[in-house]
């Protein structure tokens, strides 16, 4: 079940069943499980399956937390509520959260902080230092273009190569 798979996550923790029940509803609740909690994991949705291996995560109380392409595969509406709620974490909840993305919209809106690896190169710091069209070609190897919209969100597309012509 979903609240099996969460208490794996305190597998090797010296915690008092009080405090692993106390936990695992605290993160039922953060990652909106509670009614999923006695349903079977293989039954959810890959927006639910997603929640509950944060979760699992979340139950050892990390200062840090690593997230590898949570949003692949998710639609919209599960991805963006994912978001929200691994952004939420950070911002409300004091916790660091690394989070690895090809989708750099994500990055652009979302991050505080951004690294961008090219053969074996980093280039990291501050969004504002870091993420420019220029370290973003050098990275990606395409020109590209940021754009701000009235409401103040960075998006990022990526421009057409310029051909050599004949």
């Amino acid at each position: 079940t979903v609240e099996e798979l969460i208490l794996t996550g305190t597998v090797g923790l010296a915690l008092e069943s009080r405090t692993r029940a106390a936990r695992l509803y605290r993160v039922l609740e953060i990652m909106g499980l509670q009614m999923l909690r006695l349903r079977s994991f293989w039954t959810l949705s890959g927006g639910q399956r997603q929640r509950t291996l944060v979760a699992r995560a979340l139950i050892r109380d990390p200062l840090l937390l690593i997230v590898d392409e949570p949003t692949a595969g998710l639609d919209l509406a599960a991805a963006t509520g994912l978001l929200e709620t691994i952004t939420d974490l950070s911002r409300n909840k004091g916790i660091t959260v690394l989070f690895v993305t090809h989708d750099l919209n994500i990055a652009a809106q979302r991050a505080t902080h951004i690294a961008l690896f090219r053969s074996g190169r980093l280039i990291g710091g501050p969004m504002a230092e870091v993420f420019t069209p220029e370290n973003l070609q050098a990275t990606f190897g395409v020109p590209i273009e940021l754009h701000r919209d009235a409401g103040g969100l960075l998006s990022v597309r990526a421009l057409a190569k310029e051909r050599s012509g004949a």
